[in-house]
């Protein structure tokens, strides 16, 4: 098969052409170039739909998942063509793709999916996105002073110069290690007395800016808070760990933090 026909054929798959003709149009030998065999009518009865926005669409017919293409192009069609026209099979909610279907997601500890998978420890799904989440028996007004006067960060965090006023540049220092000079770059861009605060801050070989969010709830008469941590296409931002270890929420938030709390007055 030549390379054009070949590009063809898999624009025909990408883009929801009829499957069947398609298929009928090829010579056993393509098919097999393809990585394909020729199926039986019942085989192929995925309805033509589109599906990206909602992936349970394709679920009323029995090995039918949503397919998405890198161009955008989405249509319900079986795992198996699916990934050798080069698609992603995307599962409705609460499911995930385990050993070549869509299953229900169990998590640990009896905590509900989150966006089809399970969140991390110390995670929990708020707006269908696992955010760092501790709650501790002290107040509000008494966290928030935790968090923005910059002797009590320095006792419980890392070394500043922090100013809880938007636009205010500053800089979190910690220890030197290989490619990092234990400098990171920051810049206050919202401030919520007692209820939000949000900084970007890059170093290392965190080049582009990264956005840490700390959000303060009421709980009783103590306190819920909530940490995001994303890059500029919300993504979540894994690369801190690289700066500051692997488990520097818990250790800070989920550790230093209600320590220093508990220790301290005021």
């Amino acid at each position: 098969m030549d390379g054009q026909r070949f590009d063809e054929i898999t624009r025909a798959l990408a883009t929801g052409a009829n499957r069947r003709r398609v298929l009928q149009g090829l010579a056993p030998g393509a098919l097999g170039l393809l990585g394909l065999r020729r199926a039986p009518a019942a085989a192929q009865t995925c309805p033509n739909r589109l599906c990206a926005s909602d992936p349970g669409v394709c679920a009323g017919t029995a090995g039918c998942n949503c397919c998405v293409f890198a161009n955008g192009n989405n249509r319900c069609l079986s795992p198996s063509l699916c990934q050798r026209a080069g698609g992603t099979v995307t599962c409705p909610a609460g499911q995930q793709f385990v050993n070549g279907q869509c299953q229900i997601v169990t998590c640990p500890n009896g905590q509900p999916p989150c966006n089809g998978g399970c969140c991390d420890e110390y995670k929990t799904c708020v707006n269908d996105t696992c955010q760092i989440v501790f709650s501790t028996t002290q107040s509000t007004a008494r966290v928030w002073r935790a968090l923005t006067d910059r002797d009590r960060i320095a006792s419980w965090a890392l070394a500043n110069d922090f100013e809880p006023r938007v636009g205010h540049r500053f800089q979190l220092r910690t220890k030197p290690r290989a490619g990092f000079d234990g400098v990171m770059d920051a810049e206050v861009v919202e401030v919520v007395p007692e209820r939000r605060l949000a900084f970007t801050w890059r170093g290392g070989p965190l080049q582009e800016p990264t956005t840490v969010t700390i959000h303060l709830d009421p709980d009783g008469d103590g306190t819920r808070l909530r940490l995001t941590h994303n890059t500029p296409d919300q993504s979540p931002c894994r690369a801190a760990a690289l700066l500051l270890g692997r488990d520097w929420q818990r250790a800070m938030l989920g550790e230093a933090l209600p320590r220093h709390l508990n220790q301290t007055r005021g």
